[in-house]
């Protein structure tokens, strides 16, 4: 399911342009959603300093992502690979 499609008319949302200000960005945002791993150090400070409170990271580990920034930030993870790897798992399975 496409993620845009699934939040659809139900919550705000926004999507990141990293050719503009991180800060205005993440004004009255609670939740991240990253879908590859683009979220660096920097901007998890930027994003705790806005009051985000949860990131959902929808790849396929979490060796690219900023893990012990994110608890230091106070920010909730979760991890769900989805998408990216149900069909990899589903071979493997059978």
């Amino acid at each position: 399911m496409d993620t845009i499609a699934a939040i659809g008319d139900r919550h705000e949302l926004r999507i990141f342009d990293y050719n503009r200000l991180a800060e205005p960005q993440f004004d009255r945002i609670e939740v991240v959603i990253d879908l590859d791993s683009n979220i660096s150090a920097e901007l998890m400070h930027v994003a705790a300093r806005a009051g985000v409170k949860f990131i959902q990271a929808q790849t396929n580990g979490l060796d690219l992502v900023e893990v012990a920034t994110i608890h230091r930030a106070g920010i909730t993870l979760a991890h769900c690979p989805g998408h990216l790897s149900s069909k990899a798992l589903a071979v493997i399975t059978l």
